[in-house]
């Protein structure tokens, strides 16, 4: 897909790569370069990809996994990780170190899948447990 935005992209990243299908982002050369500094993170969750001019590929669909960033992790990534992680085969854990940057808008995001009737438990601070094999789906009241 086409993104003018870093935002964005970072934001769907994880998402696109929660489902076994390919798929390039072409962008700007300044949208490119501030996605390639968070390419740690798809690396650790197994995610294959490459660059081909402008365009970066994504081939491998995200492993479920327990895996620790620091506390200031990009939180447009750390949102979309959190979105995709219950759509994965297995239960995750996503932690994060101290200092723990955005806390309301971690808590947005929980009260969010929540109201998807995503499972989530956050038995620690800092840590999220996200079950597997999850859908959403509008929680009725």
């Amino acid at each position: 897909f086409y993104c003018e935005s870093s935002t964005t992209a970072k934001f769907m990243i994880p998402l696109l790569c929660s489902v076994p299908q390919p798929f390039g982002i072409k962008t700007s050369e300044s949208v490119l370069k501030e996605i390639e500094e968070f390419l740690f993170v798809y690396e650790t969750y197994g995610i294959k990809f490459y660059q081909e001019e402008e365009i970066i590929r994504f081939e491998k669909i995200m492993q479920p996994m327990e895996v620790e960033f620091d506390g200031d992790l990009d939180i447009c990534i750390a949102a979309g990780i959190m979105l995709a992680l219950p759509l994965l085969n297995d239960v995750s854990i996503f932690k994060l170190r101290a200092p723990k940057r955005s806390e309301k808008t971690y808590n947005t995001i929980l009260k969010i899948l929540k109201t998807y009737s995503v499972d989530i438990k956050q038995p620690a601070t800092m840590r999220y447990e996200i079950s597997g094999k999850q859908k959403y789906r509008k929680r009725r009241n």
